[in-house]
């Protein structure tokens, strides 16, 4: 989960397993100057989670009512898209159409499609 400097908002990016994140190709993907994690804290606060456990799934919590859903276009060209239950130990396995088609505007979140 990244925030950028000087405002509140808050970004949760769903990539590839394979893909590196480079911060500054974000923030630019974004038209943000410049970004900064989250501190462990507050992504706790809002999305249930400790680091390394962040998932789509914590769109369902109420705290992460402004938290905006980043997905990389890449994301879009797999079948299925597997993420963490929010844990650092379980994942799922799921298709990446029915988090996009389903979950997603089940939990009235609104999706960045970015290329990274």
């Amino acid at each position: 989960m990244c925030q950028p400097i000087l405002t509140i908002s808050f970004y949760l990016f769903i990539t590839c397993e394979d893909k590196p994140f480079r911060s500054k190709k974000f923030s630019a993907a974004l038209g943000i100057s410049r970004l900064s994690f989250a501190p462990a804290e507050k992504m706790n606060e809002m999305l249930g989670t400790e680091i390394g456990a962040a998932t789509v799934f914590s769109a369902l919590l109420e705290n992460a009512d402004d938290v905006q859903l980043v997905f990389d276009k890449d994301v879009l060209k797999e079948e299925y898209y597997g993420c963490s239950d929010g844990t650092t130990t379980g994942y799922m396995k799921i298709k990446t159409e029915d988090i996009l088609q389903k979950f997603v505007p089940f939990t009235k979140h609104t999706i960045l499609f970015v290329e990274v």
